[in-house]
C-alpha cells in the first residue's frame, strides 16, 4: 500500500493562515475563541487535535468553514493511522458477499 506525501499537521496551518498570515496573536485568538492560550499554542505545535468544538470556534471568529478545519484533522489522522497500520491492514483478508 503506497502512501502519498505527509498531510500537514492542522495547527500549521492554524499558525500559517491565522497567526502569520492575519497577524493574530495566539492570545488573542484565544481569547476570541473563548478558550486558553495554552490550548491553542497545543493546537499550533501539534500537541491538541482540533475537534469539533474548536473547529466551530475556529470557523466563527476566522469566518471559514468549520468543515475546513475538521478535514485537515481526519486527513492527518488518517494517515497516520495508515502509516501506523499499514504491515497489519496488508494481511488482513478481504470479505467477500456469500
Amino acid at each position: 500500500m503506497a502512501l502519498r506525501t505527509y498531510p500537514p499537521l492542522p495547527g500549521s496551518i492554524v499558525r500559517r493562515k491565522i497567526i502569520d498570515a492575519m497577524r493574530v496573536r495566539q492570545a488573542d485568538l484565544a481569547e476570541a475563541m473563548g478558550v486558553s492560550k495554552v490550548r491553542i499554542n497545543q493546537i499550533i505545535n501539534g500537541h491538541a487535535p482540533i475537534t469539533p468544538e474548536m473547529a466551530l470556534r475556529l470557523g466563527t471568529v476566522t469566518a471559514t468553514e468549520p468543515e475546513y478545519w475538521l478535514r485537515l484533522q481526519s486527513d492527518f489522522e488518517l494517515f497516520e493511522a495508515r502509516r501506523r497500520l499499514a504491515p497489519l491492514l496488508e494481511t488482513l483478508p478481504r470479505l467477500s458477499a456469500r
